[in-house]
């Protein structure tokens, strides 16, 4: 890894750890809506217990 890419990573990491740690505010806040689970399913094309088993999840987890 160049030394330059090294660096830029490190100095990453540490500004995320003090936004972990409260000591300094995010950049940018990304605000993602809830997914409309159904309509992903109908998309996608599989049955409830499919998608669910594709997720690792159970049917009852899930009201599609």
């Amino acid at each position: 890894m160049k030394k330059e890419i090294f660096t830029e990573l490190l100095e990453s990491l540490q500004q995320g750890g003090k936004i972990v740690r409260g000591k300094t505010k995010p950049n940018r806040v990304f605000q993602l809506d809830d997914p409309d689970v159904p309509e992903i399913r109908k998309h996608i094309g599989p049955s409830q217990e499919q998608f669910t088993r594709l997720l690792g999840a159970s049917v009852a987890t899930f009201n599609t």
